[in-house]
């Protein structure tokens, strides 16, 4: 049974917050599945998953990227999944 590109989506979205996986791994598999799909999902997906990861740095850029100017830059889907990614309740 092959996933849809939806279900794929939604698997990265999980996967980029974890703590236990690589985050060059977690590049690879963005790359792989997003490829340059430009679809307001894939970047929709894209920028969750840059939120999600569990690094200091990432965490400071999401929240630069929800609590600054750079705000009004975002659509609101986008600015959603970056705030998604950012609250990842099973983070320290």
């Amino acid at each position: 049974m092959a996933l849809t590109l939806s279900q794929k989506r939604n698997l990265l979205k999980g996967i980029c917050g974890q703590s236990s996986i690589q985050q060059d791994a977690k590049l690879s598999l963005l790359q792989q599945v997003l490829g340059d799909d430009k679809s307001d999902e894939s970047v929709g997906t894209h920028m969750h998953c840059l939120a999600a990861f569990p690094d200091p740095e990432s965490k400071k850029q999401a929240w630069d990227k929800i609590m600054s100017k750079e705000q009004s830059k975002l659509s609101q889907h986008e600015l959603e999944e970056v705030i998604a990614g950012f609250v990842q309740t099973d983070q320290p």
